[in-house]
């Protein structure tokens, strides 16, 4: 039996074979959001110009994808870039963070036809796209970083507004928490279905919150922090995270969460320790020449690692780009996670995996 899986982050097939009213195995198709981006990209043999491509890739984690890809050119042309800057892009990155975590909670909610959950979603999802709206001048696709700086000014105003939202976010967070907790329906419908296991999380290298179950410190913004993140007071909200068991219920429950720890990462920036009010700078517009070699970047996306590899030849060119997703790397999980589930609940089961086909097709 086939079935369209159709959803905000792109299309899947699953090719199911059952065992009763039971999934007994599932191949997942993917291929219907292809639109060879990496190729396109390569053919501008620009970099700077690449990165409206890249950060194409998946449309709710966009900057992320930007952010990696000017991080790794800024390595490449030793470009240091201010520190107000990296604030910035820390706070933009937490951001849409928060956006994308809204639409996978969204989308699970949406299954329980729970109004109260279901508009409270919707309502954090449209705050923050007002928000970027104002303070970037783009809902999406705003090119907010570009090389060794970003695309926009943050002023006094801005942060003001920041501050606000993060607020209406805080106590939208805090509803939304203590009325799944406290709503036995729910928990009925989602505990113990389709677990991941701490084996599995190992056997696959699986990345992203659903991993943290097993090792929090896969966390590449504690593992390995990079812009704003090393600072203590960030360090230390990111340590705030409880082990839940990894079924639906408790990955719903670890992702509220970590939405709450990116709105407490958000407060600490637009805090009156940071000073953020910035007027961008003239952006460069052509890429050093680089030495041969193969250099990557690695950043924590809504999902999980994202990893981008180039190729650089001895005319100084990119031969080649390679992008590992976390959607690339998570798809693993799909047959042993959800074999076992009822027929019925095949798209809850697919959904809450919380995987972009947008992400595996490029």
């Amino acid at each position: 039996m086939k079935t369209l899986i159709n959803n905000s982050f792109g299309i899947a097939e699953l090719d199911i074979s059952q065992n009763g009213k039971r999934i007994s195995s599932v191949l997942a198709e993917f291929g219907f959001s292809s639109r060879d981006i990496i190729k396109t990209a390569l053919a501008t043999k620009d970099p700077i110009k690449m990165i409206p491509y890249i950060e194409r890739i998946e449309q709710s984690s966009h900057n992320h994808y930007s952010t990696c890809f000017c991080m790794l050119l800024e390595k490449l042309c030793n470009i240091e870039i201010e520190e107000t800057v990296k604030t910035i892009r820390t706070l933009i990155l937490e951001l849409e963070r928060v956006y994308s975590h809204s639409i996978y909670l969204n989308k699970m909610f949406s299954y329980t036809d729970n109004n109260i959950l279901i508009n409270h979603t919707t309502t954090i999802h449209d705050k923050i796209l007002d928000c970027f709206e104002e303070v970037i001048g783009h809902r999406m696709y705003g090119t907010c970083s570009v090389l060794g700086d970003i695309n926009f000014n943050i002023s006094s105003g801005n942060i003001k507004l920041i501050k606000e939202i993060s607020d209406e976010l805080a106590l939208l967070l805090n509803k939304i928490k203590s009325f799944f907790k406290n709503n036995y329906s729910l928990l009925s419908m989602f505990k113990e279905q389709v677990l991941i296991s701490e084996r599995m999380i190992k056997e696959h290298n699986l990345s992203g919150p659903f991993s943290w179950f097993y090792d929090e410190t896969l966390d590449l913004r504690k593992k390995e922090p990079y812009l704003s993140y090393g600072k203590t007071e960030i360090q230390n909200i990111l340590d705030k995270n409880d082990n839940l068991e990894n079924c639906i219920y408790g990955r719903i429950m670890r992702i509220i969460e970590d939405s709450e720890n990116s709105i407490k990462i958000i407060k600490v920036i637009v805090s009156n320790g940071y000073n953020i009010i910035y007027n961008r700078k003239i952006p460069l517009k052509y890429l050093a020449v680089t030495p041969k070699g193969k250099y990557s970047q690695m950043i924590e996306s809504p999902r999980g690692s994202i990893k981008i590899t180039v190729d650089i030849n001895k005319a100084g060119l990119f031969e080649n780009i390679e992008i590992t997703s976390p959607s690339d790397v998570n798809r693993s999980i799909i047959d042993r996670a959800i074999k076992g589930t009822t027929i019925d609940y095949t798209a809850q089961a697919f959904d809450s995996l919380y995987l972009s086909s947008m992400e595996i097709d490029k």
